[in-house]
């Protein structure tokens, strides 16, 4: 097993680290499932990086199997970051990870250290390496009014609501999460304008150009963006730098897929895993322990689906294929993001069969490191 690198060793790679080097090397994304934490530890290990994981429910203590968190073996062999924050009946939001990933970066930066961001959590990566939209605060009268609709007509009501004032919106977002469901409705109803208009313009710290451009086509291969700056989310003419020091580019962006019928069966496979893992009993334990059913971490794709049979002993088959159905779903919304708000990230399809070392290998290429 590999030692946990020193604040004054050098890098794996021979290189020592600088002060002026940005402290995340890239940001590593793609659906659950997919292999992002697999090919994660491939690429650290070797160069003594560290990873960040930009996940909105690895933040949370005591969900462990069915956030497929890091093990103690994986976290031994590459030092993590924002795992284990809350506990599950505390909220989170985008802000707040913001102001925990700027923390991660200064401790990296002091200590000459570089990391992988590593998630699928489109909102929190944009939090992160964007800033926020300056957005309506809540209306505490519109909120009780949805709120009570929720209690009274169920989620699905709040939700038609959204999708009759926004269509396109309510299809981006996960109708199934209570908190996003009732805050996009009540940003639509207090703007009169939908949410891609909400989110677009300019971003309250927002960093300037896109490390990307900076790659160039010769290490991108067939996926090298066409037209780097047109378009970009993390333009050129970004922001002055001096309003959020120390200043460092967006880092590059890489997307991890599959061929969707591969992707499918991996989620299965990984949803069976987790039950004979002892995702049942550690739902259970929760619940046990005196949380809430409807607490903000219980509100997540494979502890949800459980909850009718732990409660209320509805059939564990039936839940099972929720618990699969619901996990492609959020892959697919995941794949749309990445299309929609990443149109000029990298995407590294892995093929079949492919190990994760060698994933890890064309990342690698991607960024320059390595040969193509």
């Amino acid at each position: 097993m590999n030692r946990q690198p020193t604040e004054d060793s050098e890098r794996a790679d021979g290189a020592t680290p600088s002060a002026e080097t940005p402290p995340i090397v890239c940001f590593l994304t793609g659906a659950t499932a997919v292999g992002k934490s697999d090919v994660a530890l491939h690429l650290a290990e070797p160069h003594g990086w560290e990873i960040v994981s930009v996940d909105s429910r690895q933040i949370y203590r005591r969900m462990e199997i069915g956030t497929a968190k890091p093990t103690a073996e994986e976290r031994e062999r590459v030092r993590h970051h924002l795992l284990d924050l809350l506990d599950p009946d505390e909220v989170a939001s985008a802000g707040w990870f913001r102001e925990q990933f700027l923390e991660v970066e200064a401790d990296l930066r002091s200590r000459h250290r570089s990391a992988l961001a590593v998630g699928g959590t489109g909102l929190y990566w944009e939090a992160a390496t964007r800033g926020l939209h300056a957005l309506p605060p809540a209306s505490p009268e519109l909120r009780a009014e949805l709120e009570a609709i929720v209690e009274r007509d169920g989620l699905s009501a709040v939700f038609a609501r959204l999708a009759a004032s926004d269509p396109e919106g309510a299809a981006g977002i996960d109708r199934y999460n209570r908190h996003r469901v009732i805050r996009a409705c009540e940003l639509v109803e207090l703007t009169g304008k939908p949410l891609a208009h909400i989110y677009s313009g300019t971003r309250e710290g927002e960093r300037g150009a896109a490390h990307l451009g900076e790659l160039g086509p010769s290490h991108l291969g067939r996926h090298a963006p066409t037209q780097l700056g047109e378009g970009n989310p993390s333009r050129v003419d970004g922001p002055d730098p001096s309003r959020n020091p120390p200043y460092f580019p967006t880092p590059p962006v890489i997307v991890l897929s599959r061929p969707r019928p591969e992707l499918r069966e991996r989620i299965a496979r990984r949803c069976e895993a987790m039950l004979a893992g002892g995702l049942l009993d550690e739902i259970r334990a929760l619940l046990d322990s005196g949380l809430a059913p409807d607490a903000p971490g219980l509100r997540t794709v494979g502890y949800r689906e459980f909850l009718p049979h732990l409660l209320h002993g509805a059939p564990l088959d039936e839940c099972r294929s929720r618990f699969v159905i619901q996990t492609r779903q959020y892959a697919k919304r995941q794949e749309t993001w990445f299309r929609n708000r990443l149109p000029h990230a990298t995407t590294i399809e892995i093929e079949d069969g492919e190990s994760f070392k060698a994933t890890a290998d064309r990342v690698d290429a991607a960024l320059g490191r390595g040969q193509a």
